[in-house]
């Protein structure tokens, strides 16, 4: 017995015919145990669809950073809020640097990055960066001591100012590890100790750059007294959730294939930093490219990520002067656990069709708060080598399972993974020899 509920605000296409899409509905229903049913069957529709603010708060600044590497905590009555993101806005005052060092409990997107390079603030809707302040006299350069550095405050995601007593003060003032490069553009800074009531952990690499400046700019780059064409193209490796503890150690792979002559080509230097994140890679002429670089630790298929955790990302570009190089930056894209049905870390033969009954129940690991899932489910005619797709329904959740009432048929079943806009994970299988990107299933 399936309960009507809410009307839901989802999509369901479906095509009589191939070439006549008609658009339809899909339901969500309440089963009597309480489980979340998604439906083509009607039960009632549901209109809530969930939009998340972002707030953009103007900052005055002179200089500002992204971290190339941020990391840390911050404990106390309150809970613990976590480092994922940190971003550095500097003031030049009074013969002094003043740092904002704002700390954020998400990681940045690249639109969100261009909005804080200007000076912006993000807020997530409830979600809210702490700032941890000081400053240092501008005529210090490289590593600072900390006698030299003078503690503002920290300020709590709630807008909470927090102070260290004197002795705190002492005890918190010599854990501090700066370095100021200004020639480089770099800044890094580590702090361990107690402001208040709070323990913090602070360590964040970052690049400094004028607001005035490109974003393609000599900081960006780790090589010392290299010229910007010894690089064809460079950028920033994204990575949305943390690295399988086995690929923490493993050297990426880079390739690069020429998309107008349709084939893989060799390059001159690749220079990898697995702390910062970055990359470059010089000796390409002009013409157009897609960068791949894989993570990954399986022999069958080198160069193809298809265990869970296993990682990818590829992106497109051109190249139109060698002397100009090209800022590519890659997000990441982990392999997703599917655990029911069936267990994808293991060999599926791709040529079977395991027949179910329905309702049925996918289940996968999470990867993480704040994650966007995508459930893709088509039922397709097969006559043959031909396939024609008879419906199609699209689902994006926030938890990682779905129960789905279907219709007895062939099916094939797609599952991807957001953050923040991107796409961050899928869902492969694989038998001895080949790939699939669905799960293909019956249900009687």
């Amino acid at each position: 017995m399936i309960k009507i509920i809410r009307k839901l605000l989802l999509i369901f296409v479906l095509g009589g015919l191939p070439s006549v899409p008609v658009f339809a509905e899909v339901y969500k229903c309440v089963a009597d145990s309480g489980v979340m049913v998604f439906s083509d069957e009607p039960c009632d529709k549901n209109p809530d669809a969930g939009q998340q603010k972002l707030n953009i708060n103007p900052s005055s600044i002179s200089g500002v950073g992204f971290a190339k590497y941020a990391t840390g905590l911050i404990t106390g009555y309150t809970g613990t809020f976590r480092i994922k993101d940190s971003f550095a806005h500097l003031k030049q005052s009074d013969n002094k640097i003043y740092v904002d060092l704002w700390l954020y409990p998400f990681s940045l997107t690249q639109k969100e990055i261009k909005i804080v390079k200007t000076g912006g603030i993000i807020e997530r809707g409830k979600e809210q960066p702490a700032k941890f302040n000081f400053s240092f006299a501008s005529n210090l350069t490289k590593i600072i001591s900390y006698k030299d550095v003078s503690f503002t405050g920290l300020t709590l995601a709630n807008g909470q100012l927090i102070t260290a007593s004197s002795s705190q003060w002492y005890a918190l003032a010599k854990s501090i590890e700066l370095q100021y490069h200004p020639d480089e553009g770099k800044l890094s800074f580590q702090i361990k100790g107690k402001v208040g009531d709070y323990s913090i952990f602070i360590n964040t690499k970052t690049y400094i750059y004028k607001k005035e400046s490109s974003i393609a700019t000599k900081e960006w780059s780790d090589d010392n007294n290299e010229h910007l064409f010894d690089r064809s193209v460079f950028g920033i490796v994204n990575f949305p959730y943390p690295v399988r503890p086995d690929l923490v150690t493993k050297a990426p792979v880079f390739t690069v294939k020429d998309t107008k002559l349709n084939k893989w080509v060799s390059y001159k230097n690749l220079k990898y930093d697995e702390t910062a994140r970055t990359y470059s890679i010089s000796g390409l002429k002009p013409s157009s490219y897609r960068i791949h670089m894989t993570l990954e630790n399986s022999t069958e298929f080198r160069g193809a990520p298809v265990i869970p955790g296993e990682m990818y990302a590829h992106k497109d570009f051109a190249i139109e002067d060698e002397k100009k190089p090209v800022r590519i930056d890659l997000d990441m894209i982990v392999m997703m656990h599917l655990t029911k049905p069936v267990n994808n870390k293991y060999i599926i033969p791709l040529n079977q069709q395991q027949t179910y009954a329905s309702p049925l129940e996918f289940v996968w690991n999470p990867l993480a708060e704040g994650t966007l899932y995508k459930c893709i489910i088509k039922r397709v005619n097969k006559h043959g080598r031909h396939t024609s797709l008879d419906k199609h329904m699209e689902i994006d959740i926030q938890h990682a399972n779905l129960t789905v009432n279907l219709t007895p048929g062939l099916y094939h079943f797609v599952l991807q993974a957001y953050k923040n806009g991107v796409k961050s994970g899928e869902m492969r299988i694989h038998d001895q020899r080949s790939i699939g990107f669905e799960y293909v299933f019956k249900v009687k």
